[in-house]
């Protein structure tokens, strides 16, 4: 009697573990679920570049010649126009030598006029004749060089900008080549990028980039590629690459930071996403399809990345029904019901959803190893 009723024991046990799946899954309760049917969408590969402003044109002003500074024309800020003067040395000296200079001349220039009309008359010789002349031509020429150190007293803006910074002081006295002070030109600016090595030949002279201006906000720019260095920084191996950026209301300052996008393909017709759609599996990458009322689990490859949406590369097609709402609690062969989607359950799905830990975002905010995948630049 005793083994008859553990006989009857196991065989239910064995019974209820062979219960059909069919029949469990009738039991589990459908998930809610939004989806949307995967199109072909555009999207680009864009490269982002942090790059420095510069003036367009920095001079710095150097005295040419000796002596006391006695006059600064502008203050640091000032605009300044091409031409005007913005040091004075002193002049004393200068104008003493220039003066001595002239009598010398004046004086050579005689004595040879009187060596032309004694050669005439046979009473000196060629070579007399000679040394008088060399004697004058040297002493015109000293003229000249002194009349250029009296020029040279006054310093001149030689661009139409602003003075940027004063490096003297009225009183110091000044030698040949020391500075005086900085003249920029900003009306236009530089965006200096470095481009890395395998991007480089998506540059070209003449093409336009967009950027922002981080400190100045969001507002969009554009600058246009004036120049691509043949050579790469031997450090970085990334090559510079000059942009004119316009700046007629002047509130681009030299040394800002532009953010500048690279684009380097544009994509027609891509399988493309919203991130939030994809989670995180093993290491990779899965994203959810509903088929016949059951949730269907594909691994998919990432490319291009653009901010919103990422290009699947491989494990979805056009026409899928991809799963976009309540997909982060599915298993493969769970049963869904499909809902219909709204503005403000949609607008609840996507603040939800940036708040899960295992999102398809790495730490950078972007799919991890995604930027690189299908990348022509690779």
């Amino acid at each position: 009697m005793m083994r008859l009723l553990a006989v009857g024991s196991v065989l239910a046990v064995l019974l209820a573990g062979c219960k059909p799946p069919d029949e469990a899954a009738v039991e589990q309760k459908p998930t809610n679920v939004e989806v949307q049917v995967v199109s072909p969408r555009p999207i680009v590969d864009r490269l982002a570049i942090r790059g420095i402003i510069e003036p367009w044109v920095s001079v710095r002003l150097s005295a040419e010649t000796a002596g006391r500074l006695v006059y600064i024309g502008k203050a640091e800020g000032d605009a300044v126009a091409r031409g005007e003067r913005l040091f004075g040395l002193d002049t004393a000296v200068l104008s003493a030598n220039l003066a001595a200079a002239e009598a010398r001349a004046e004086y050579a220039v005689v004595a040879h006029q009187r060596a032309k009309t004694m050669f005439a008359d046979q009473a000196v010789s060629k070579d007399e004749l000679d040394r008088t002349k060399a004697e004058m031509d040297a002493a015109v020429a000293a003229v000249e060089l002194a009349k250029a150190q009296l020029a040279d007293a006054d310093v001149l803006s030689p661009i139409d900008g602003f003075f940027d910074a004063k490096l003297a002081e009225v009183g110091q006295y000044m030698t040949p080549g020391r500075p005086l002070g900085d003249v920029v030109d900003t009306r236009r600016v530089k965006v200096i990028v470095q481009v890395p090595e395998k991007d480089v030949s998506f540059v070209r002279v003449g093409q336009t980039m967009a950027l922002v201006v981080e400190a100045l906000g969001d507002e969009p720019r554009l600058g246009k590629v004036l120049f691509i260095k043949q050579v790469a920084d031997p450090e970085t191996l990334t090559f510079p690459v000059h942009l004119e950026l316009a700046n007629d209301d002047g509130r681009i300052r030299p040394g800002m930071i532009a953010k500048v996008q690279l684009v380097r393909r544009e994509m027609t017709d891509a399988v493309a996403v919203n991130i939030f759609s994809v989670v995180r599996h093993d290491g990779g990458y899965r994203v959810f399809v509903e088929a016949d009322g059951v949730a269907r689990a594909r691994d998919v490859t990432l490319g291009v990345f653009d901010g919103v949406f990422v290009q699947v590369l491989s494990g979805l097609r056009a026409g899928d029904r991809l799963i976009v709402k309540g997909q982060r609690e599915l298993v493969d062969g769970a049963p869904v019901a499909v809902v219909e989607p709204t503005n403000a359950g949609r607008l609840d799905a996507q603040a939800a959803d940036r708040t899960q830990p295992e999102t398809a975002l790495d730490d950078a905010g972007t799919p991890a190893g995604a930027c690189c995948q299908g990348s022509p630049s690779e």
